[in-house]
C-alpha cells in the first residue's frame, strides 16, 4: 500500500494503478488490510479523475474498517470520500 500511495501522491497514478493490479498472495486478507487496500484504490481512482468509482472504494474502506473498529482508516477514508463528493457536487 505504501508504494501505491507514494506513486499516487507523486502524480504517478497510472503506475500506482498497475501496482494495484499485481495481486500479492502475501497480502493479509484481514478486514483492516482490506479496508486499507480499498482506501488505496480510492486514492488512485480519485487521482485518475474517477471520483464516483473512488467514492465506492472509500465507502468500502469505511464499512470494512468500521466492522473492526479501525477508526484510523475510517477517518482518512471519510475525508477522502468527502473531497471526492465535493469535486462532483454530491454532498447529500
Amino acid at each position: 500500500l505504501g508504494e501505491i500511495l507514494a506513486l499516487t501522491y507523486a502524480g504517478r497514478a497510472d503506475e500506482a494503478r498497475h501496482a494495484l493490479d499485481r495481486d500479492d498472495p502475501a497480502i493479509s486478507r484481514s478486514p483492516t488490510s482490506l479496508a486499507w487496500l480499498s482506501y488505496g484504490q480510492g486514492e488512485v481512482l480519485a487521482a485518475l479523475g474517477s471520483d464516483r468509482d473512488a467514492i465506492t472504494q472509500f465507502d468500502d474502506a469505511i464499512t470494512r474498517g468500521s466492522t473492526v473498529g479501525n477508526q484510523c482508516v475510517v477517518s482518512v477514508a471519510r475525508v477522502s470520500a468527502l473531497a471526492a463528493r465535493t469535486r462532483i457536487g454530491d454532498l447529500a
